[in-house]
This record gives C-alpha cells, structure tokens and sequence, in this order.
C-alpha cells in the first residue's frame, strides 16, 4: 500500500549533481514528502507562484535553497516568500555565511543551516 504524500518540498538549486544529493537525501528521510525540483531561484520562484492556490490540506510547503546563486539568490527568494504572506518554509543552506546574510535570513524568518 503506498503512503499518502504529506507535505511538499521545493529544491532550488542550479546544479544538477547537488540538487539530485539534496533530494535523494530528502527521499530517504521523508520518504512520504513529495519534491519538486527547480533549477534555480528563479524556477523556484514560478513553482511558488503556482503553488500559491493550493490550500493547506496539501500540507506544508518547504523551499530548500543555497543562499548565494545567479540570478536571484536564496534570500531573494525567502524575501519573495516572506512578502507574499504564503504559509511557506524556507531553509537556507551555506557554506560561510556573511554577517550580513545571517542576519537578512533572520529578518524574513528563514532558517540557516551552515556548512562546515
């Protein structure tokens, strides 16, 4: 019997190798969490978009995106999220981050998660 979905997860990262890591990760500790996978900030951004109209019985919603990436960055994106009003997550991954960075990631209630 398959496992009824609960929750989606959206990763947002612009190279393949790293993304297929994130989500094969994601698959075996969330084995019952769907993903969607965005090649960037930018493909993330539009999934958001589009997502915006599912109710909250889908379950909740979590962007996972590096903080620094062409086009509009991690923290652009969470500033997207934060400013929409959207129920969404967003966790940040970096490796270093500035003063700066953990500190807009604060502002717009993203979470971190530092690199070694």
């Amino acid at each position: 019997m398959e496992s009824s979905r609960r929750g989606t997860v959206i990763v947002a990262e612009g190279r393949g190798p790293v993304r297929d890591y994130v989500q094969g990760l994601l698959s075996r500790a969330l084995p019952e969490v769907s993903q969607v996978s965005a090649s960037g900030c930018v493909a993330a951004r539009e999934v958001i978009d589009s997502l915006a109209s599912l109710s909250s019985a889908s379950g909740p919603i979590v962007v996972v995106s590096g903080v620094r990436s062409s086009g509009i960055d991690g923290l652009d994106l969470a500033e997207h999220v934060w400013r929409s009003g959207s129920p969404l997550s967003v966790v940040l991954l970096c490796g270093f981050p500035t003063v700066e960075e953990r500190a807009r990631a604060r502002e717009l209630a993203a979470t971190l998660i530092e690199d070694p």
